[in-house]
């Protein structure tokens, strides 16, 4: 026999059973009822537990993803934002470019490459940062896990892929500029 408190907020009492869970119940119960300081709140097998306990950590890997994925879009979304307005405010700059020979390929590498420099500039901070806040954490929360190196890398590539997609449309604008349109619109 053995009492665990991990499945729930009161003692649990696992034990192994041949035969019929329920005769076996019963004689805990009445030997609990006699004691009359104890009450049996729930005889079930051992997998059914375990399966509950399960749904709650699906529940908050679930959670734990939707979050993750709010992020992406907001990251994405901040950078696009950044590299359009970067790019509108070099609409001048960009429009004589083609005129004086550069490609249209060469126009989409700099806005791309301007991002990605951004992003990386943005994860040398940040990363020393992120990882500092974690030990501060892991002080003070000790079942906050060591960082992964795989998982950072993967972070690392997400963040780097993203802002390649984010500059993706501002490049192709960019790329796009009409050079005597753009200096006759613009005063």
């Amino acid at each position: 026999m053995l009492q665990a408190g991990a499945f729930a907020n009161y003692p649990s009492l696992l034990m192994a059973v041949d035969g019929d869970i329920a005769g076996v119940g019963q004689g805990i119960k009445a030997a609990l009822g006699r004691r009359q300081r104890e009450y049996v709140h729930e005889i079930a097998p051992l997998a059914d537990v375990l399966d509950r306990a399960a749904v709650s950590e699906r529940l908050s890997a679930s959670l734990s993803a939707v979050m993750a994925s709010v992020a992406v879009v907001l990251i994405f979304a901040a950078l696009f934002g950044m590299i359009a307005y970067a790019v509108s405010t070099r609409r001048r700059e960009l429009a004589v470019r083609p005129a004086v020979g550069a490609s249209p390929g060469a126009l989409l590498t700099m806005v791309v490459r301007d991002a990605v420099i951004v992003c990386v500039t943005g994860t040398l901070i940040g990363l020393p940062l992120a990882l500092a806040g974690v030990g501060v954490l892991r002080q003070r929360l000790t079942w906050i896990p060591e960082p992964a190196a795989d998982a950072v890398l993967a972070v690392i590539g997400l963040l780097l892929l993203i802002s390649a997609a984010a500059s993706a449309w501002p490049a192709f604008q960019a790329a796009r500029t009409s050079p005597g349109l753009t200096l006759k619109t613009d005063n």
